[in-house]
Order: structure tokens, then sequence, then C-alpha cells
């Protein structure tokens, strides 16, 4: 009895003490320690903790930074509008840009003595899109037809010249092959758009040291019995669409001068087609060529309008596709360069024609004719 007696005196104090403890002390049973404050202390210490937190903050900026790595630029493809010239600085700003391409090509020529032509593309002179690089004018005003040419280091106006262009190129590899190992170096190429592989067929060509042309499919009258491809420029349809089908080609190699059209005896007399097509060139900084001189006079009568450098083949050297008139054309095309000064000739890529027009080239300078880069034959436009 007397000990549950003390047993219960014992519990009822230690419940006393305990809830007086409850009552007089904050957190009894833990927590953050704290202080009693005034409230204007309090502010302060708040914003010192704000401030040290911000601080915090910064220098893990400063860290991230610090610890990320340098990524290279990569170089941007997209169109810019060339600077306006005023009339008062058009002049001088012509002047120089003919200089520094007057420079470029001499130390083109160095360069094309030990490696070829330099690689392509440069960047200011591509804008990219959904089908690949196109080529732009760069700010600077340079263009795809002055910085791509072949220098040529033929001087003087009595000068009796020859240019050849080979079509279909990229084709067939073998024959491609041919072209490039074989050929001089002075013949410009044309590729064909539907060719696989054209970045590394137009990549040996200038190594080489040939010039590029793109070939541009177009209606022929007897389309489409006679189909160049799907994307051929067709005379009843928009703008729009031939454009949209030229952006396309474009962009399917790069380092290219200017485009050539092979088939399109049709298109090139619908004059309101034509010239949407030429002005794009234009704009684009290429030069245009029709095949042979047995085309429509439309083509030339817009490039004048528009200032457009412009050019046509004087003949198809293997129309008829055997050796005696492969050769017979070429004899032929040598005494247009004697009589006119100069000539241009345009072969298909078929080994027949490589084949002949490399031996008839060998020695082509003994006969008081030299062999030029088409560029060289562009006729300028008139201002």
């Amino acid at each position: 009895m007397n000990k549950l007696y003390i047993t219960s005196i014992f519990t009822g104090t230690a419940f006393v003490l305990f809830f007086l403890t409850m009552t007089l002390v904050k957190a009894p049973l833990g927590g953050q320690p704290y202080s009693v404050m005034q409230i204007k202390d309090r502010q302060q210490a708040e914003k010192a903790l704000v401030q040290k937190q911000a601080q915090l903050i910064i220098k893990k900026r400063e860290r991230t930074i610090k610890g990320t790595k340098k990524v290279q630029k990569v170089p941007r493809y997209f169109a810019k509008k060339p600077a306006t010239l005023t009339p008062a600085t058009e002049k001088p700003a012509k002047k120089a840009l003919k200089q520094q391409v007057q420079k470029n090509h001499q130390d083109q020529l160095e360069y094309i003595g030990k490696i070829g032509l330099p690689p392509a593309p440069i960047p200011e002179l591509v804008e990219k899109n959904k089908y690949g690089l196109i080529p732009r004018i760069a700010d600077d005003g340079r263009r795809a037809l002055d910085v791509y040419a072949r220098p040529s280091k033929v001087k003087g106006k009595n000068l009796k010249t020859i240019a050849l262009v080979i079509t279909g190129l990229g084709l067939s590899q073998p024959t491609t092959e041919s072209a490039i190992e074989t050929l001089p170096a002075e013949i410009t190429f044309s590729f064909n758009p539907y060719a696989s592989q054209l970045k590394n067929w137009t990549r040996r060509a200038r190594g080489a040291g040939h010039e590029l042309i793109l070939e541009v499919p177009m209606e022929p009258f007897d389309y489409p019995d006679n189909d160049p491809g799907p994307h051929t420029l067709l005379s009843f349809q928009t703008d729009l669409v031939n454009i949209e089908r030229l952006t396309w080609l474009m962009g399917r190699m790069t380092g290219y001068v200017g485009i050539i059209n092979l088939d399109g005896s049709k298109f090139i007399s619908h004059e309101n087609a034509v010239y949407s097509i030429m002005r794009e060139v234009k704009n684009r900084g290429l030069l245009y060529m029709d095949h042979n001189s047995q085309t429509a006079n439309t083509p030339y009568k817009i490039s004048q309008e528009l200032k457009l450098e412009y050019t046509q083949g004087t003949m198809v050297i293997d129309e008829i596709k055997n050796k005696q008139a492969i050769d017979q054309a070429l004899k032929r095309l040598e005494e247009t360069a004697q009589q006119q000064g100069s000539a241009i000739g345009v072969a298909s890529a078929l080994p027949l024609s490589i084949q002949r027009i490399n031996e008839w080239a060998s020695n082509l300078k003994q006969r008081g004719i030299t062999l030029v880069p088409l560029t060289h034959m562009v006729a300028q436009p008139q201002s």
C-alpha cells in the first residue's frame, strides 16, 4: 500500500513538472536554435540572408560557365541582302571588287599549278535551305561566276581561242573518272543534277583544275515523250513552281560558275518563263549558257535586259557518234576559231568523245589555237 502511494505521488509530481516544461519552454523536444530579437534586427538579418543566397547562386553560375566547353560557331549560310550602293560609291566599289577578283585569279593561278582549283563551297557564297546549299552573291559583291572560275593566262586581242564543255558527267563512273584523269584542265565540266555522288565528283574535278557548270533540264518540243526528269522546267508551269524546281537543282552541287540548258528548245521559246529563270540566275551570281547556237534568240535578249553573263555553244561536236564525224566536227570548230577568233564546242560524256578530244587537244597550241575555260568566253553584259 505504501509502495502504491509513493508511486502515485512520484507519477503526479513528474506529470506536473512535464506540463510546466511544455508550457514555459519553446520547442523543449528539439528544433532549430533561436533567439529573441527586435523586429528591426530581424529584417536586417533576413536581408543579409537573401544577399548571401544571391551571391551563392552567382558563384554557382560562374563555375558552370567556366566549366562549359567552347563550341565553334557554325558558318551561317542564310542569305543577306547586299549593301545598297549609292551613285557616289557604286563605281569605286565595282572597281575595288574587280581588282580583288583579279588578285584572287592571280593567287589561284599559283594554287592551280600545285593542287588544282581551291575547294568549294565558300561559306559567304552560299545560303542554306531545305534543298541544300544554294549560290548567292556575297555581302561584298563577290559572285560564284568570278570566284569559282578557272583563271586564264590568255591575254591579247589577236589570239585564237576555243572553249570546250563536256556534258552529262557524273552518270557513268568510268567515263567521269576518265574525263577527270585525262582531259586538259582548261576544259569545263558540266554535271548532270541526277547523278549520284556529286559532292565527290565535283571535288575531284575542281581538284584537277576544271571549272564546273550545272545542267538544268528544260522542256523540249517533244515533251513528255522526251522527259528530261522530274525537276524539268516547264513552260506551262507557274514561275513559283519553276523557281522551286530550279532551287532543287541548284542545291545538288556546289562550286559551279553557272547553268547550262541542254534540252529546253520549247521552254526557252516562252519569254515569260525564261525571264523568271534568268532573273533568278542573275540574282544568284551565275552565268547562263545555251548548248548550241540554233536555239531561240529569247535568252540572249533577256540576258541583255538583265545584264546577265550569257553564252552559247558554237556546235555540238559529237552529234554523230563515230570517230570520223567527231574528228570532222573538231576540225570545223577549229576553222571557226581561226576565222572568228573564238569558238565553243559542246560534247557528251562518252568514252569515244573524250578519247578524240584528248588526242585533238594534245597539239592544238602548235596550230595557233589556245584552249581556254568557258568563263574566258562569256560575253560581258552591256552596261
